[in-house]
């Protein structure tokens, strides 16, 4: 939201983050969890192309194909319910063109501005 409203954005490679615990690790079992994230996804406003794009990456990683198929699954049934997303069209059509670019090539890293160059990026 911050790069829709053209704020200047930069990551910061040096610092680093210690986990608790991995990814995924919890009471609920891989289905459960990865429709979980699928829907997830979905609210936020992912593209389908770009989310599909994602779950084949993700079939690569343990549990392999199971987990970036449950995925995938969780996004379908929250599209085919059409549920609703607690952020804005607005938002949802700056994400979605920004992934497009991204899955195309178009853009260097994680994200830029509207504009054809991002603003910064150190």
């Amino acid at each position: 939201m911050a790069m829709m409203r053209d704020w200047k954005v930069r990551a910061f490679p040096e610092l680093t983050a210690l986990h608790l615990r991995p990814e995924g690790v919890g009471k609920s079992n891989v289905l459960r969890h990865g429709m979980r994230w699928g829907r997830r996804f979905y609210l936020v406003g992912y593209h389908p192309l770009f989310y599909f794009a994602h779950c084949i990456r993700r079939m690569g990683r343990r549990p392999a194909i199971l987990g970036g198929t449950c995925q995938l699954l969780g996004f379908v049934v929250a599209t085919l319910k059409a549920e609703t997303r607690p952020v804005s069209p607005e938002f949802v059509r700056f994400h979605r063109e920004i992934q497009m670019r991204r899955l195309f090539g178009m853009l260097p890293g994680a994200g830029a501005s509207r504009q054809a160059q991002p603003k910064i990026f150190e």
